[in-house]
Parts: C-alpha cells; structure tokens; sequence
C-alpha cells in the first residue's frame, strides 16, 4: 500500500454531486497505485442523499487532518496544516486556496496560473470518467439529450423543454438524471439516472446535448457530441467563457431567450475533445511528487522556478555543451516555453535541492520529452556551476529512473535516450554510470553526438 488518502469533495442536494463523482475519478486512478480512500462531505445528509454513488462518505464540515494525503475538491475549504494536499479546482477565477499540487483540467488553464505549485492544468488533465473518450457514433438526427446536472437545474428544466420543443418540433428530447418528464408530452422521455456507461452511449447517438456549463459538458464534447451549453451558476462562469471562447454557443439560465435559435448552432470543436485520459495522466504526475517525497534531491518543477532555469541555460558552459546552438532565447521566450513545457503531458521537469545556508538550494535540473505513444523520452540534464565535479550528475539520474518506475502501473516513458556531444567528456562519463548505453554515434546540427539509452524498469 502506498498510503491513505483522504477525500475531501463538496457537494450537497442543492450543488449535486459533480465534486464527488470528479474526485472519485481520480481516487480510482490513484487505487491503482495502491492508495486506499475515505471520503468526506459537509453535507450532513450527504452519506443518505449520495448512496447512490456507493462511497463509505462521512460527514466533515471542513478536511479533516487524517492520512497521508489530503485530496480537496471544493472552493473554499481551508487546508489543515502540516499534511500534503492536492486541490482540484475549476472555481472562479482568483487567488486559489494552499495547495501543493493543483489539478485545474480545463480549456484555457495554465500551470503558469499556480507559481509556488505544482500543477496539472489544461484539458489534457480533464478528470473524466473513463467511460467517456473516442468511440464508435450512430447519430441519430431527431434526438436531442438534455442533461443539466444538479438540483438546482430543477426548476429550470421544464422551461428549457418547453423552448426546444417549440424550437424543434421533430425532435424527441431525453432527459438524463430525471426520474420524470415536467410533463406529458409525448416528446419527452426521463431517462432515469444512467451510470456513465449509459450515457456515453447515449451522447455517441444523439444529435446534440443541452448541457450545463460543467463537466457534464466536457464529458459530452469528449464523446465528440455537438453541444449547447447553459451557465447555471457563478462557479460555472470560468468554463463557460472557455466553451464559448472555442464555438460552442452558450445561454444563460436566466435568459433563455437564445436557446431556440442557439439550438441549430450546436457544435463540437475540435480543441474541446479530451481524450478521457486526464485522471491517468493526473494520477501518474502525483505518483512521481510522492516518490520525490520519499526521499532523493529530485521534486517537480514550479513556474516559479522560471528565472533559476533561465540562469542556468544562460550559463556559458551549458550553452557550449548545447547540441542546439544560437544565442540565450529572452527571458519572454523562455517564459512561453517552460510554461508550455509544464502544461505538456509528454514533458517532464524536476528541479534537484538540496540543503543550503538560507534554506533549500537548487543544485540542478533533469528534463525529459516523451514521444507520442510514450515509448522513448529523450532527457537531459544540467547541474549548478558550484556543484560541478561531485557526482551529482549521475546521482540526479539514477533518482529520476526510480521515480519513473516507481510512480504507477506505467511508467512515463519505456526508454530514456539521451543525447550527448562527444566533445564533452564530463557528460559522456555521467551518463556511462548512471549506467546508460552508448549505442550509436550520430551528427547532429554538425556536431558529433553520442546517443545514450535506458531502460526504464516498473517493479
């Protein structure tokens, strides 16, 4: 067992259960390395109302300080000092509460956002169920899904039926999460409460969703579905301006005037398409910090970390090691590239520290870029001036190889390819014992190049 990890997710008859079902998508996937979860809401009636779901949930006005990790999913909740936490969080725009590790999977979010945390942003890191994802469609063309999440959507649902029944008088509307239609008309049907398989199935063969502005929405844009979006509430604002942003037309639940002639414009742009992947990828970027915690010199990367990298690739003696050439990028340049980097599923950063006069001190930097299907990740390594010729090199490798392995059922990459100019002997050395292979020789921009390979081994 790796540990306990402790389940902190907001959610109430009047919200619905949108925290609950997302941060149990992540639980699921941090099960797999071993974490055994107990959960908590600060609904007191919320073991009764959720049983549904099937979680052991107690009730807890705030996190409590219990286990080994602390997992939030909440706006406002407060985090007990002293016990590492991950805070997933889609909230309104802001200052975000402490964390140490952020999971923000929305359109438009950066890790950049989140300066002294390690971040998982973007859609790449959606916590979807993984029902939904690519699959097989039949689309068929006079059905139209209404699924506007939680208990609140309640008393706008039958105004909603009304506008589309006039706006498409062919169409049959069904309605998820609905045990009964707001009327007898023949063109609606309640579809009940279907578990996510049910309704993946459902979103392959309807024409289009209405959808609230949450992840029901990306949920349905990852089944490649055409949708409208409704925003129901402020905690919504932030993706419904991203869904709007990218095409997708978007109402507002207080004026519902749009909703017939938004209808025909419904529509699934490519950028909004997650590949229902992101609580894997999620899963795995924690697996790795907690194999850092464990002990070594190796932690993830921060954006905050930007200006000791930038003085570090400005070094002299990195930059005649280079095998890219050219003068120092500015500091703007550099900036937009290690944010892309952080925000990169395929790109991995860890800062090396150790103990220094005033506190923790860097000492060196060990990046790796992963190829599309995660077989091979060319890695690089860059040490400090003051901590050269101590063995560090070689010691900073070995640890990110354990890291590797040791943070899921499958490892970042199966390969590590290093390449290195043979005209720098203090790096052909390191990678020899960290026991990397030299198994080719090649010229690269001019310059002849040792190409190095390691095996990365799971336990």
């Amino acid at each position: 067992m790796v540990g306990r990890l402790t389940v902190w997710a907001d959610g109430s008859t009047s919200i619905g259960a949108g925290h609950l079902v997302r941060s149990r998508v992540l639980a699921e996937a941090l099960a797999l390395q071993g974490w055994q979860a107990q959960w908590f809401t600060p609904d007191p009636q919320g073991p009764a109302a959720w049983a549904w779901a099937g979680l052991p949930l107690q009730a807890a006005a705030g996190p409590p300080a219990l286990g080994d990790l602390l997992l939030i999913d909440g706006y406002t909740a407060t985090t007990p000092p002293g016990l590492p936490c991950v805070r997933i969080h889609d909230g309104p725009a802001g200052p975000t509460p402490p964390a140490d590790f952020i999971v923000e999977g929305m359109p438009g979010a950066r890790a950049a956002d989140h300066p002294q945390a390690i971040a998982c942003a973007g859609l790449a890191h959606a916590l979807l169920r993984p029902a939904f994802g690519p699959g097989p469609e039949s689309r068929v063309k006079q059905q139209i899904l209404v699924a506007l999440g939680g208990t609140d959507a309640a008393a706008l649902l039958p105004r909603v039926c009304d506008v589309l029944l006039a706006a498409a008088p062919q169409a049959q509307l069904l309605l998820a999460g609905v045990a009964q239609a707001p009327s007898a008309h023949p063109r609606l049907q309640a579809l009940g409460l279907l578990d996510a398989q049910a309704l993946a199935s459902q979103l392959r063969r309807v024409a289009a969703a209405v959808v609230s502005a949450s992840g029901i929405a990306l949920e349905a844009l990852a089944c490649a579905c055409p949708v409208l979006a409704i925003g129901l509430a402020a905690n919504q604002d932030r993706l419904a301006r991203a869904l709007s942003d990218a095409g997708v037309p978007l109402c507002r639940a207080e004026d519902l005037q749009g909703l017939a002639a938004a209808l025909p414009a419904a529509c699934c742009p490519q950028e909004l398409r997650a590949d229902g992947l992101g609580q894997q990828r999620v899963a795995a970027r924690i697996g790795e910090w907690w194999q850092c915690r464990s002990g070594g010199l190796l932690r993830p990367a921060r954006y905050g970390d930007a200006q000791q990298l930038y003085d570090w690739l400005s070094d002299p003696g990195v930059q005649a090691a280079s095998l890219q050439g050219g003068a120092v990028p500015s500091w703007e340049a550099h900036c937009a590239w290690f944010a892309a980097r952080l925000d990169d599923p395929r790109a991995r950063i860890f800062i090396a520290e150790g103990p220094g006069p005033d506190g923790p001190q860097a000492l060196g930097v060990l990046r790796l870029q992963c190829d599309a299907d995660g077989a091979q990740a060319v890695v690089s390594l860059s040490t400090d001036p003051r901590s050269r010729g101590q063995g560090l090199g070689p010691r900073l490798l070995r640890e990110g190889l354990r890291i590797l392995a040791h943070s899921g059922p499958r490892p970042f990459a199966q390969t590590l390819r290093a390449l290195v100019r043979v005209d720098n002997p203090a790096s052909l050395r390191c990678f020899v014992k960290a026991g990397f292979r030299r198994s080719a020789d090649e010229v690269i921009n001019g310059h002849p190049t040792a190409v190095f390979l390691q095996q990365v081994v799971a336990p």
